[in-house]
């Protein structure tokens, strides 16, 4: 090939000298960067990034509190609004969902999007449940007009819903959607239901969104089947389609290896008419197993077709040591046998220099016209989902404990601050106005009046909670019961407060039973509870509604008695904020064992559940404690330290009696809790020990730092109380406590060494845990018939910007033969925070949505997030690449 005399001139230029892509392109928006907000709503989120061939960019979001609208941002090349979209010519529209989807209300649950040759985009996800509705949510995709509205001609009104018809009762999502020949459309996508496994199922429609007569046997729908007998369940999450029309899907198979069950990558590949492609690896699949992460759970991410018909597949697992988050990538020729210019049986593992924490995730996968690989992914530094227990605002209610005397009974409040404050504790109904003090690193103790428990009747609105103001942060522990009969919670603060919760109870004891206490934190609060079994005159499964005010609280309660009627499972939904309480006014565990005692635990929002939990039973109970997992989805699959024990029904839970920890894995977002069981168990003197609650925090909402709040004892008991640390076994020679380094001699390893735990005995007050990386906290306290536990308070560091971590977009470049690109960023990675651009002293937290090329640049979409405000806007912005000369001589 012949160099012209530009390109002769550059070759002598030293490599310091040639500038890295990966900058952010000033000509682009603002500086670089545009992002839309909207005045409808400040929850909007980012869920799909697009271009159109006329040039135009199109950002889709949804938002939690306008259900049924679809929100869109549109743009130029040139990063600047697009004066001529929008009822504002400002670039934004917000376009309500057509009505009549279904009989139910429509609720938008946006996955992705497309846009076809004419400029039409076409979005896909599902629609979800709302407050008080039950039935079928299907999947749906919409076409919109290029003006933004929805398109009749697409179906009859801009939308096609999709099921799998497993029950009456399922919840489908299209999760990757892509054009196939004469205008038809293929969508890929899933469906879960209350008793039925996870079904998986392939979509072809028509230019005009009717099904596709030719695909799945004039169905236009094909109800994947499990490719080979030792996949107990399968989930699709992204599509290609070939040229001629064959369509390879990525997705997620949990495997039987070895009576083991494996996450495991796997591309399964139908032919033009629905069918598995025998031609593709003999029977339409092949499966990837690394095996990399503790748990080995191997994620699926996207999925792209290279020119000669290979396929490569983009993965993420999270390592145990070093923990992290690694990026897998797998390749396969067009015939399904496992490329070995990807790696080693076709598998490459990409760890993005070590920068992803256990909480990130991969996003998307591109390929640009040269053939490079673009990576785009969420750093995350710190625990941006971390709890945080402490704030300036409370509302709290307390449990009802089974009847006695008025003297035996106690409400009390132990209220710890990093800094000294003032409050005020009110219930203006019962005449409290209580001022408190705090002293800084100390706790300080509140007796409430017992009028705050033990109310006459349930299933009607009382105002029986309190209103706890304070003029600096700080982290309430709440105690009551009666002699004999208590427990302690963490308080919730009210901005942390949601508005979906499955409620962790108990079934079995005496007193009114098995409970739910709902505290409204806004006036004219609707509420919709669907009990898990029949209770006050409400069936189970039927949900009804109940309206409180600011400050009433709601109780239920089920069966009384030895009746062992449970309202675990049951789910409850505001409209607005609500704070959850769940537990049992007096608890035998097990069922039939003495003696009963209250126990209680301030749920936790479903939008804030995880995968990850650690088990550890107290060392003062030798018989061990009850481990409870509590599924909100169905299919939920259950393992303890890596063997699978349970696969659990929306709502369902298991159950067993350990003596030993356990790293707790679910399939999908659950509740864990551990309970004592009753001091007849252990066979100890006095009847030593009681039955209480404690939730597990997922890993995901561990805090680095926690307040932790070891109470008096009460009635003169001599209480044995011990604070368990759990701490990542890595991380045992950094836990401070009270700024003293602690000894890791103090720590023992756990499960499969992930883990390492400490118990440690400390004097009534409060201290504080801190560690470079996140850690567990409990506390548990016992006597002669009596106990209590409750978790640590998550609270921020002083310093500004560590208050619970950041999460920033991460780019990476391969070459097309998949190694590092020197010119993109710092050896082919880029890392780009959007603090500034939203504004606020603390970080951003980002969530890159998708990045592609866009000829000498790279396009991304961003949903981002204010961390002081919790304001949310879409934002795309442009990065520079093809510095001259680099690439010509790379490989």
């Amino acid at each position: 090939m012949r160099l012209s005399s530009l390109v002769l001139a550059a070759c002598c230029v030293s490599a310091s000298a040639v500038a890295a892509d990966g900058g952010l392109d000033a000509a682009f928006g603002d500086a670089g960067r545009r992002s839309f907000g909207f005045l409808e709503s400040d929850q909007v989120h980012l869920r799909a990034f697009a271009r159109s061939p006329q040039g135009r960019l199109w950002l889709f979001g949804d938002a939690p509190d306008d259900p049924a609208a679809l929100f869109i941002g549109r743009m130029g090349l040139d990063g600047q609004p697009d004066g001529g979209f929008g009822p504002g010519n400002d670039g934004r529209r917000r376009t309500t969902l057509p009505s009549g989807l279904v009989p139910q209300t429509e609720a938008l649950a946006l996955d992705g999007a497309v846009v076809q040759a004419d400029g039409k985009p076409i979005v896909f996800g599902g629609l979800r449940a709302v407050p008080g509705e039950t039935g079928a949510y299907p999947a749906i995709v919409c076409r919109l007009t290029a003006a933004g509205t929805f398109d009749g001609s697409f179906d009859g009104d801009g939308c096609r819903t999709l099921r799998a018809q497993i029950a009456d009762d399922e919840v489908c999502r299209v999760t990757d959607a892509a054009f196939g020949a004469n205008g038809t459309l293929v969508a890929v996508g899933n469906c879960t239901a209350h008793d039925q496994p996870e079904r998986p199922f392939v979509a072809r429609l028509t230019a005009d969104g009717a099904p596709d007569a030719g695909f799945g046997g004039g169905t236009g729908l094909v109800l994947a089947p499990a490719p080979l007998p030792s996949i107990a369940g399968q989930h699709y999450e992204a599509l290609v389609v070939r040229p001629d029309q064959r369509i390879a899907v990525l997705g997620q198979f949990l495997m039987f290896s070895n009576n083991v069950l494996d996450l495991e990558l796997g591309l399964v590949q139908f032919d033009a008419a629905g069918g598995l492609d025998a031609a593709f690896n003999g029977n339409g699949f092949r499966a990837f197993a690394f095996d990399l992460g503790a748990d080995n759970a191997d994620h699926a991410r996207d999925l792209v077709l290279r020119p000669d018909g290979r396929l490569l597949a983009l993965g993420d697992a999270t390592l145990a040591d070093p923990p992290m988050t690694v990026a897998l990538l797998a390749g396969v020729l067009p015939d399904g046998t496992p490329d070995g210019a990807v790696g080693t049986g076709g598998r490459r593992v990409e760890d993005f220099d070590a920068i992803l924490g256990t909480n990130a995730a991969l996003a998307s996968l591109e390929l640009d016209e040269r053939g490079r690989s673009l990576l785009a992914a969420r750093e995350v530094t710190g625990q941006p989902g971390a709890i945080t227990d402490t704030g300036t605002d409370f509302w709290i209610g307390f449990p009802r404990t089974a009847d006695t005397e008025p003297e035996q009974q106690f409400v009390k409040l132990m209220i710890s601050s990093d800094l000294a404050t003032t409050g005020t504790i009110t219930n203006a109904a019962l005449g409290i106005a209580i001022p408190f003090a705090t002293v800084a690193d100390a706790t300080t103790e509140i007796t409430l009046p017992i009028a705050l428990q033990n109310p006459a009747d349930d299933d009607l609105p009382l105002p029986l909670a309190v209103h706890v103001v304070a003029q600096a942060p700080v982290s309430i522990v709440a105690m009551n019961g009666r002699r004999y009969s208590l427990d302690s919670f963490v308080a919730t603060p009210t901005d942390r407060l949601g508005r979906e919760y499955r409620l962790m109870a108990w079934a079995g004891g005496l007193g009114p039973g098995s409970q739910l206490v709902i505290t409204a934190v806004e006036n004219a609060t609707t509420v919709w509870i669907t009990p898990a079994v029949a209770v006050a005159g409400h069936a189970a499964g039927v949900p009804y509604a109940v309206t409180l005010q600011r400050g009433q609280t709601y109780y239920l309660w089920a069966g009384g008695g030895m009746t062992g009627l449970d309202l675990t499972g049951t789910r409850i939904v505001g409209d607005k904020p609500v704070a959850v309480l769940g537990g049992h006014t007096c608890a035998q565990v097990p069922l039939g064992v003495d003696f009963c005692d209250l126990v209680t635990e301030q749920q936790q929002p479903v939008t804030s559940w995880g995968t990850t939990f650690v088990f550890t039973p107290s060392p003062l109970l030798p018989a061990g404690e009850h481990l409870r997992v509590l599924a909100h989805e169905g299919d939920t699959r259950v393992w303890l330290d890596g063997v699978a024990v349970a696969t659990l029904d929306a709502g369902a839970t298991y159950d067993v009696l350990r003596n030993a920890p356990a790293v707790v894995t679910t399939s999908r977002p659950a509740a864990a809790a551990k309970l004592a069981p009753g001091c007849a168990v252990h066979g100890l003197p006095e009847c030593y020990g009681d039955p209480n609650m404690v939730l597990l925090p997922a890993t995901r909402q561990w805090s680095a730092r926690q307040h932790v709040v070891v109470p008096a004892p009460l009635f003169g008991f001599a209480t044995d109380q011990r604070i368990t640390l759990v701490v990542p076994a890595t991380r045992a020679d950094q836990v401070f406590f009270d700024d003293v380094l602690l000894s890791p001699g103090l720590f023992t390893p756990i499960g499969d060494g992930s883990y390492a735990v400490a118990t440690l005995t400390r004097a009534p007050r409060s201290y504080t845990v801190s560690a470079p990386e996140p850690v567990m906290v409990a506390v548990d306290g016992y006597a002669a018939g009596q106990g209590h536990a409750h978790a640590g308070a998550g609270a921020p560091f002083l310093e500004v910007g560590t208050l619970t971590g950041s999460a920033d977009d991460a780019l990476l470049r391969l070459t097309a033969g998949l190694a590092r690109d020197r010119c993109f960023g710092q050896n082919g990675r880029v890392t780009i925070d959007h603090t500034g651009h939203v504004g606020g002293a603390t970080p951003s937290i980002d969530a890159v949505v998708r990045a592609f090329a866009d000829g000498g640049g790279v396009l991304v979409g961003s949903a981002v997030r204010n961390s002081q405000t919790a304001d949310q806007r879409m934002l795309a912005y442009r990065l520079v690449t093809e510095a001259l000369f680099c690439d010509d001589f790379e490989e």
